[in-house]
């Protein structure tokens, strides 16, 4: 009948009425639920944005990866509306989650630039970006290099700022200009990874996949570089605020932290094989642990106490898992959609 939901829609329903019931909690518990949010919208849409990244990439150097892959990544732009909707709350809570809305601005500069108004545009500002290419690149359905060049020179800069603003804004005394990469390289690597456990999990006929798994190597080896640069600067140079930061994320967070260090580390090792890199089983495995990893990263990144020492509580915990799970609901359902739509668009 053509009017029964399918298990895709069923699914979404469910994943929208959980982000309903994680906001009506987040709302009434102590304002440090409202970074449990913030940390779930994150993890979520570290795909889509990070497919956006890697399908301009394919578009400048098109080959295996590029058809293989293609049909997921541009699927998942198309939730890229999606993920900016899933932001509004923490638009509408920048109060409650940034503790710079509090604090007095020691310059004038800092003053303008962490204000709730300029905070909005520059989110608002990214996404219009991102939507946009994603409007010329899979709805118009045009490969002029030009775009993907525009695109990829944007990207990073803005997507920098971006990632600054939602996440280590958070301690707003500690700068780091190394972070924004960080975030993006944690993006690109969730739609690398979600890509390829989508391709396998579909049953689609893979023809090259010991290129595939080059790719997710490549990729968390670029993720190592940039998260242990990180570290390495603010240890290195004394940088108080930044090791504050870092502080705040030991004791029972650094027992995360080497988790998340595991979901990257141990499928990096296992990828030099090349057995594991050409089967496609092994590489839905090492792709699941690597999108847990992601999972790991977003709480520990944001839920840790932040620039004012507000630390989140259990139930903060537990309002991640609830949002995250219903958000990846929301999304899973969704996407069906979009690659069937995806794949129309491209039917002769």
């Amino acid at each position: 009948m053509a009017g029964r939901l399918t298990r895709g829609d069923r699914l979404a329903l469910a994943g929208l009425a959980g982000c309903g019931a994680a906001l009506v909690l987040a709302a009434v518990l102590p304002p440090t639920a409202w970074r449990a949010w913030l940390a779930a919208a994150f993890a979520c849409g570290a795909t889509p944005i990070g497919a956006m990244a890697l399908l301009m990439t394919m578009r400048l150097v098109p080959g295996d990866w590029a058809q293989e892959l293609g049909p997921f990544m541009e699927a998942g732009v198309l939730l890229l509306p999606l993920c900016a909707v899933l932001l509004v709350p923490v638009l509408v809570e920048v109060g409650a989650i940034y503790p710079w809305m509090t604090e007095q601005a020691p310059t004038a500069f800092k003053a303008a630039w962490l204000s709730p108004l300029f905070f909005a545009a520059r989110t608002i500002l990214w996404f219009a970006l991102l939507i946009g290419l994603a409007f010329l690149l899979v709805v118009r359905r045009l490969t002029a290099p030009a775009i993907a060049c525009v695109g990829v020179i944007l990207f990073p800069v803005l997507g920098a700022f971006v990632a600054i603003d939602w996440v280590l804004s958070l301690a707003p005394n500690f700068a780091s200009s190394g972070f924004g990469l960080y975030v993006i390289c944690i993006q690109a690597l969730s739609a690398m990874a979600m890509a390829m456990a989508a391709l396998v999990a579909s049953g689609r006929t893979i023809q090259r996949p010991g290129i595939l798994g080059g790719v997710l190597l490549s990729l968390l080896l670029l993720w190592a570089y940039f998260a242990f640069m990180h570290y390495l600067i603010v240890w290195s140079e004394n940088l108080p605020a930044g090791v504050r930061w870092y502080q705040r994320r030991s004791g029972g967070w650094g027992l995360l932290m080497w988790a998340i260090a595991a979901t990257r580390l141990a499928p990096a090792f296992l990828l030099f094989f090349r057995a594991v890199r050409k089967s496609p089983p092994r590489l839905l495995v090492l792709s699941l642990v690597v999108l847990g990893g992601t999972v790991l990263e977003a709480a520990w990144l944001i839920l840790p106490a932040d620039g004012a020492g507000r630390s989140a509580t259990p139930l903060d915990g537990a309002l991640y898992g609830l949002a995250l799970v219903a958000m990846t609901a929301l999304m899973a359902g969704l996407a069906p959609r979009a690659l069937a739509w995806r794949d129309a668009r491209r039917a002769p």
